[in-house]
């Protein structure tokens, strides 16, 4: 449900979904780290006046802000943001992925994997960039991604703010058992080309590995060559369940096909472990590189991979798991995402 907080003296902001449908904007990733996350930080300053759908947003004499999650182009859209700027309002957008411009289409998962044709997603993305044209400033998720965003919005100002840790999870508490449970979380159905990547190496090393277990959540169209005992396919859950999946992780996995769109993605898979003390064995990515003294280790080739992974179970290994986890939350604190939207992206450093 939307939620409505009234305050007084301090910055208005009001964030807005833009999911297709409405009721169901609450259990996107995206709007769940990028907003949901900022809005608790926010609520409890006093500075959140309203969060829920564009469609269900009532116009308030106070707001001085609105934060608008990965923006579609339409008219209304367009006169309801030159009515705010009217009053005074500062437009933000918020977007996470290489989505901003047509001349990425052809780089997105969904082309690349055949679920929607080149010219759906160029469309998409047309609206993409014809919504953030009308905003004040753009707020992204890496440095990766701001660097292309400069390139196409040059009189926009674009901030930095990374991914955190959810809001309402809680402290790690690892066990010192041997490690044997493998994760990989798909999220949606446009990763089947990433996880091929790592086909080989996972075979190789689960047939030398009996103890090992790999648990794969959400959907994915993989064969491999293991004991039947040793894979699990679980289906995609509802992030409130989501944590107990991270929480019993012993080794994560994120491959990613070499793209100019996933340069630009977060690290976000590496955070979510590291949370829990949990490594994450990456491709090469930007932003997860960030974490690579502490819970992340880079592969570039299947050698790499195997390499991990066998180093991590071998009972002499003296992964510090707690480093792990120091780090994750010294570099992916909702407190720093807060401070920074305050001071960078509205102004306000009392707030």
């Amino acid at each position: 449900m939307p939620r409505s907080v009234f305050i007084r003296d301090l910055p208005c902001v009001d964030i807005l979904a833009f999911s297709k449908n409405k009721n169901l904007y609450q259990r996107d990733p995206s709007f769940i780290y990028r907003c949901m996350n900022l809005a608790s930080s926010l609520g409890e300053k006093n500075a959140l006046n309203f969060i829920g759908h564009f469609k269900d947003y009532k116009i308030n004499k106070d707001t001085q802000y609105i934060l608008l999650h990965r923006p579609v182009y339409s008219l209304s859209l367009e006169f309801f943001i030159r009515r705010m700027k009217r009053k005074g309002v500062k437009i933000i957008a918020d977007v996470d992925d290489l989505i901003i411009h047509p001349d990425f289409s052809e780089y997105s998962p969904a082309v690349v994997n055949n679920i929607l044709s080149n010219k759906k997603i160029s469309q998409r993305f047309l609206k993409n960039f014809k919504a953030l044209k009308l905003c004040d400033h753009i707020i992204c998720s890496t440095e990766q991604l701001k660097a292309h965003l400069n390139q196409y919005f040059i009189d926009t100002p674009v901030t930095v703010l990374y991914n955190c840790i959810y809001h309402s999870w809680g402290k790690a508490n690892r066990s010192a058992s041997p490690i044997k449970k493998v994760t990989y979380f798909s999220g949606t159905n446009s990763h089947d080309r990433d996880f091929a990547l790592i086909k080989e190496p996972l075979e190789a090393f689960f047939n030398e590995t009996p103890s090992a277990q790999l648990d794969i959540i959400g959907p994915l169209k993989v064969s491999l060559n293991i004991k039947k005992d040793q894979l699990t396919f679980i289906d995609k859950v509802p992030f409130l369940e989501y944590e107990s999946l991270v929480r019993r992780s012993d080794v994560n996995l994120a491959p990613l096909e070499t793209s100019i769109f996933n340069h630009c993605k977060s690290g976000l898979k590496a955070i979510e472990a590291g949370a829990f003390g949990t490594p994450t064995i990456f491709s090469p990515n930007g932003d997860a590189e960030r974490f690579s003294n502490s819970s992340v280790l880079i592969a570039t080739t299947s050698a790499d991979w195997y390499a991990h992974l066998t180093s991590l179970f071998d009972p002499q290994n003296t992964f510090n798991h707690s480093l792990c986890y120091d780090d994750t939350v010294k570099k992916a604190n909702l407190s720093q995402m807060t401070d920074k939207f305050c001071s960078d992206v509205i102004n306000c450093d009392d707030v």
